[in-house]
C-alpha cells in the first residue's frame, strides 16, 4: 500500500473537501481524486462517502484513516529519532577503559555525557588492555582508552 495515497486520504479527511486537500498536498483536484480512487480499488472497499459537499469517511475509511494517522506519527518519530542519532544526540556508546585511565577519566567523562548528551546511554567496561582489545576487535565495545605503550606489541 502506497503511504502517499494514505497521506492524500488524510488530507481530504482533515480539510473536508477535495479542493482544499488538493491545495494542501500540491496536487490538482482530479489527481487527488484518482489517488483516493486507486487506494479504494487497491483495498476493494469504499473509504469516502462523496454524497454531500462535505466528504465523510465510511466505516472502512475511518479504520484506514486511524491507521494512517498512526503511520504518519510513526514516520515523524522515526525521522526525529534518526536525526538525533545522526547528530550524536541519542544512541548508545560502549567504551572500555584500562585501570589507570578509568581512575582518571571515567567520572568526568560520565558527568560530561550526563550533562551534555543525556539521551546517549553509556556503558563502561573496565579491564586489562589485552582483554579490552579483544572486545574491541569483536565489536563488543565501541572504543577503548588505555596506555598506548601496552599496544605496541598488538597486531
Amino acid at each position: 500500500m502506497d503511504f502517499q495515497k494514505l497521506k492524500h486520504l488524510l488530507a481530504v479527511v482533515e480539510h473536508g473537501t477535495f479542493s482544499r486537500a488538493a491545495d494542501k498536498v500540491n496536487l490538482s483536484q482530479p489527481a487527488l481524486s484518482r489517488s483516493i480512487q486507486a487506494l479504494e480499488t487497491e483495498l476493494g472497499l469504499p473509504l469516502l462517502d462523496r454524497g454531500t459537499r462535505q466528504v465523510r469517511l465510511t466505516p472502512y475509511g475511518a479504520c484506514v484513516a486511524e491507521r494512517a494517522r498512526r503511520m504518519r506519527y510513526e514516520e515523524a518519530e522515526l525521522r526525529r529519532e534518526l536525526k538525533t542519532l545522526a547528530g550524536g544526540e541519542s544512541g548508545a556508546l560502549s567504551i572500555g577503559l584500562s585501570p589507570t585511565p578509568a581512575s582518571l577519566l571515567l567520572t568526568p567523562f560520565l558527568a560530561h555525557m550526563a550533562t551534555r548528551h543525556p539521551q546517549v546511554r553509556v556503558a563502561a567496561e573496565l579491564g586489562a588492555t589485552a582483554a579490552l582489545l579483544e572486545q574491541l576487535r569483536a565489536e563488543r565495545i565501541d572504543a577503548m582508552v588505555c596506555d598506548a605503550r601496552m599496544l605496541y606489541g598488538a597486531a
